[in-house]
């Protein structure tokens, strides 16, 4: 969202291919009425993706260049003669193949989230043009320079996004240590 916001602010023309129910001042492009997380009774979520796919391909000749921020899915367009520049930005952790996969599609180019992100792909192989971490508007948060007597983890509750590292840090400054998030069941019980 921000990344959108603020290259509109800096008069660049975004096209957004999402769910109908996005927030943005972008032109938007909608798969689905609303986000496919909403929909829990869905059999198929992978259907949207391959529309999403066929939407982009139809439309290579409007764009300067597909930000893709939807994982490996839309790789194969990069394939096509015709695709224009083709960047991910890669969200999650990486595994061996993962990496072969993106390896596998050399017209795709990868920035990471952080720089131990990017060192991470780098170990396996996964040439990185930029790091770009995640973004927030700080207008929108107040500083509290009187904090209450607890850390803070808000995240998903995964190894990744270093839960038990949190749990470390609060226990030996003696603090509690409130945790909201997504949990997924195996980190769930190891945290119980």
């Amino acid at each position: 969202y921000n990344v959108i916001e603020e290259l509109i602010k800096r008069e660049y023309k975004v096209t957004l291919v999402a769910s109908g129910d996005s927030k943005t001042s972008a032109d938007l492009i909608p798969v689905v009425e609303k986000g496919i997380w909403l929909e829990h009774n869905l059999s198929n979520p992978h259907a949207p993706v391959i529309r999403i796919i066929k939407i982009l391909f139809d439309h290579f000749r409007d764009f300067d260049l597909i930000h893709n921020h939807f994982n490996f899915f839309p790789f194969p367009l990069s394939l096509h003669p015709d695709c224009p520049p083709f960047l991910t930005t890669v969200h999650r952790p990486i595994d061996y193949q993962f990496a072969q996969t993106m390896l596998a599609y050399d017209r795709v180019k990868f920035c990471a989230i952080s720089n131990d992100h990017k060192k991470s792909m780098e170990e396996q192989g996964v040439p990185v043009i930029g790091v770009v971490p995640n973004g927030i508007d700080i207008d929108k948060y107040e500083f509290n320079d009187l904090p209450e007597d607890y850390f803070l983890y808000l995240s998903r509750i995964n190894k990744q996004k270093g839960i038990i590292s949190a749990i470390e840090a609060a226990k030996m400054a003696g603090k509690k240590l409130i945790i909201a998030g997504k949990t997924y069941d195996e980190i769930a019980e190891k945290v119980s």
